[in-house]
């Protein structure tokens, strides 16, 4: 998508310069700035990383996890089973190392 606006804004420019008449170039400032408005509707392709849910320290609970960043926006959706009735919350550790039995290997929050 950066590629095609940076192509769409660079062929604008480009026409700009190789007018030499003033009403070509008026002309050619209006196609520029509906090119700009274009590419500014274009939606930026959403970064996403995804993860499985390992049960520790006697748990039953899994799942999946994603978070998605869009437009300088994070997203996080969880999908989770066997966690027992009640409120949970969800915290967030510095590693994605859950190689050890108790899960300190994950590191601080």
């Amino acid at each position: 998508m950066k590629k095609l606006r940076s192509g769409l804004v660079s062929l604008a420019l480009l026409s700009i310069v190789a007018c030499k008449d003033d009403a070509k170039k008026a002309a050619t400032e209006e196609v520029v700035e509906e090119v700009k408005e274009v590419v500014e509707e274009i939606p930026e392709e959403p970064k996403i990383v995804e993860m499985v849910l390992e049960s520790k320290s006697g748990s039953t609970a899994s799942g999946k996890i994603a978070f998605y960043e869009q437009n300088g926006e994070v997203t996080m959706e969880a999908a989770l089973t066997s966690l027992d009735a009640g409120m949970h919350a969800i915290h967030i550790h510095e590693k994605a190392d859950c190689s050890s039995a108790d899960g300190k290997s994950s590191g601080g929050h």
